[in-house]
């Protein structure tokens, strides 16, 4: 199956966050299924960290790298 991660779900499976709800985790390790996220993501978490600095988001792109992430990036 082909999922495409929204950005919320996209940070907690990066970051191992418990709010990354179980049938998502099943989903994301499941290795039959192709994860996949949308560069639309990097804009929102660069977005959140320009305006709120110090919010929970602040770092998680550079910290946890989306390109050198285990999920491919989906072009619009």
């Amino acid at each position: 199956m082909n999922i495409l991660l929204d950005t919320y779900i996209l940070l907690w499976a990066l970051s191992n966050d418990d709010r990354l709800p179980e049938k998502a985790r099943e989903l994301i390790e499941n290795t039959e299924n192709r994860i996949y996220y949308s560069l639309i993501s990097l804009w929102e978490v660069e977005l959140k960290r320009l305006t709120h600095p110090d919010a929970y988001m602040s770092g998680i792109c550079g910290k946890y790298g989306f390109y050198d992430s285990r999920f491919p990036d989906f072009r619009l």
